[in-house]
């Protein structure tokens, strides 16, 4: 930063933040641990991501925020695509020092979204969809609920989208991960519902896209869900009732989740316009100035 601005002093350089790395000694997601609001103390766990051998988090953490706040003397701007990494990062900076922008839906999937007529209710029993860029990972899938999913049999028929999937069951069809991102929505606007159960994500699109095609999100709690859900009236839930919600039908989801009918929750959709436009948020924030982004 000190070098860019030595070239080329009026130059602002934007830095989007999309975990909570900023705020903790080491860690990228903090899976609900709170240590650091106290100097990350003692680290509960060497694992979470990145992973390390030896807990240096405490001796790093005042070092790492130091140069956070000689990038902001420097006149860099921090913007994040959520409210609660915003507020994380506001609490040791300064209040406004971070602003939001949240994750939008790109002008090409809007297209695909736009052309897929809402599906009222499917046939049979429902159908479920479990999606992430690989389903090995417990961060973003949730191994144990998935198994608890799988072992009500007959009663749902759980659908896998992405790569390595250790889910193999009479009840489960595995898509494998599909790049062709209308192949994919086609297949997701077939669903009764979409389980979300992440600890590691910030503002997740999938959400956002599930919702647009009025597909009901079934997400456990974490900030990130609760989030993006409560822009249409959603909530997040316990692992328990997760078990229980996925064995209804596509609109008694919705009324559980949204308080309404299924023909109410769809006709929200134009609400997926909240996530499209803002990219004017981006771009006005780039006209104040030349600017230099990073991503972290």
């Amino acid at each position: 930063c000190e070098k860019v601005k030595k070239l080329k002093p009026d130059v602002t350089l934007v830095w989007t933040l999309h975990d909570h790395w900023s705020v903790t000694g080491r860690c990228a997601f903090t899976d609900g641990c709170e240590g650091w609001k106290t100097g990350c103390q003692k680290c509960p766990t060497l694992n979470n991501y990145p992973p390390v051998k030896i807990d240096r988090a405490h001796q790093l953490v005042a070092g790492k925020r130091q140069l956070f706040r000689e990038m902001l003397a420097l006149g860099c701007q921090f913007i994040s695509p959520s409210q609660h990494v915003a507020d994380a990062f506001n609490s040791l900076y300064g209040p406004g020092r971070c602003r939001i922008i949240n994750n939008g839906i790109d002008m090409a999937t809007e297209a695909i979204l736009a052309d897929l007529p809402p599906v009222r209710e499917t046939q049979g029993k429902p159908k479920i969809a479990v999606v992430a860029h690989d389903l090995r990972y417990d961060g973003k899938t949730n191994q144990q609920l998935v198994r608890e999913m799988m072992a009500l049999g007959d009663k749902i028929e759980l659908h896998t989208f992405g790569k390595f999937s250790p889910f193999t069951a009479g009840n489960v069809v595995n898509h494998g991960f599909e790049t062709d991102k209308r192949k994919l929505m086609s297949a997701l606007n077939q669903m009764d519902a979409l389980v979300f159960s992440s600890r590691v994500d910030n503002y997740p699109l999938i959400l956002c896209e599930a919702l647009s095609i009025g597909v009901p999100v079934i997400a456990t709690h974490s900030d990130a869900a609760r989030e993006v859900l409560q822009k249409s009236g959603g909530k997040t839930v316990s692992e328990e009732e997760v078990l229980q919600l996925v064995q209804l039908s596509k609109p008694e989801i919705a009324q559980a989740l949204f308080g309404t009918t299924l023909a109410e929750f769809s006709q929200r959709r134009p609400r997926r316009l909240q996530w499209t436009t803002d990219a004017g948020g981006v771009c006005q924030l780039l006209s104040e100035s030349v600017a230099t982004c990073c991503c972290r």
